[in-house]
């Protein structure tokens, strides 16, 4: 047995782990693994997997921010690029010091990155901060793969090895995958509702391309606990 399976054996998450798997798709063989959680965060690998997210959303919202982050166009600017993967790296850097962090990476057969999925409890604003629902912070998968159902497992597996940790989801969707999330069963947050209305609001505030690029959306995982923002509904006026 060589250093790298010794290591591949050591991959799990600490508080819920998602056990490998593999996705066939009609040329290829994805094989899905957690983060190895054991080992320092290396810079070159976290590079790699805010370089993966990056060029997966540039090319896929509309939003002007993106456009300046597509590699061969007129629009691109390099800068602004290789900032964005700084920061990046920082931020999964700091994810990983929390042990109820999740990450999936999906790599084919030349063990190139081509599925990745990040998740973490919500907490984005003061107020949408709730241990018992999972935040989809980021999920892509690679232009060659899709159609294979492989984001739909990656949140799946995800979703299922949490349920005793969590009783609700949440993440914050472009309008070009609103489609994919909405066969998986999410809905939109509302403003006819109090409490919903509330973190609408919050989130309107650091996400300045909702509505017109992106929009909120929840599911939950274990429809006999109450959701997450019905805690809002008693004190939202006063508020």
């Amino acid at each position: 047995m060589d250093i790298r399976e010794k290591r591949q054996i050591s991959f799990k998450s600490l508080n819920h782990p998602v056990k490998p798997f593999k996705i066939n798709t009609e040329n290829d063989i994805i094989s899905i693994k957690e983060w190895n959680y054991r080992e320092k965060p290396q810079k070159y690998a976290l590079k790699e997997v805010a370089t993966f997210f990056l060029d997966n959303f540039a090319n896929q919202s509309s939003h002007p921010f993106w456009k300046t982050c597509r590699k061969n166009t007129p629009t691109f600017n390099h800068a602004v690029y290789k900032d964005y993967i700084k920061h990046s790296t920082k931020t999964y850097k700091e994810l990983l010091k929390n042990p109820d962090t999740t990450i999936l990476l999906g790599r084919n057969k030349k063990k190139q990155l081509s599925a990745a999925l990040v998740a973490t409890p919500l907490n984005l604003t003061s107020l949408v901060n709730d241990n018992k629902t999972l935040y989809i912070d980021s999920i892509a998968v690679a232009k060659t793969y899709r159609g294979n159902h492989i984001g739909q497992q990656l949140m799946n597996n995800t979703i299922s090895s949490t349920k005793n940790r969590y009783t609700d989801t949440f993440l914050v969707a472009y309008n070009e995958s609103e489609p994919f999330y909405k066969k998986q069963g999410f809905t939109h947050l509302t403003s006819g509702h109090n409490g919903q209305k509330k973190i609408i609001k919050s989130l309107a505030r650091i996400r300045p391309d909702f509505p017109e690029y992106s929009s909120f959306l929840t599911k939950p995982i274990d429809e006999s606990k109450p959701r997450w923002f019905d805690k809002f509904k008693k004190w939202y006026y006063f508020g």
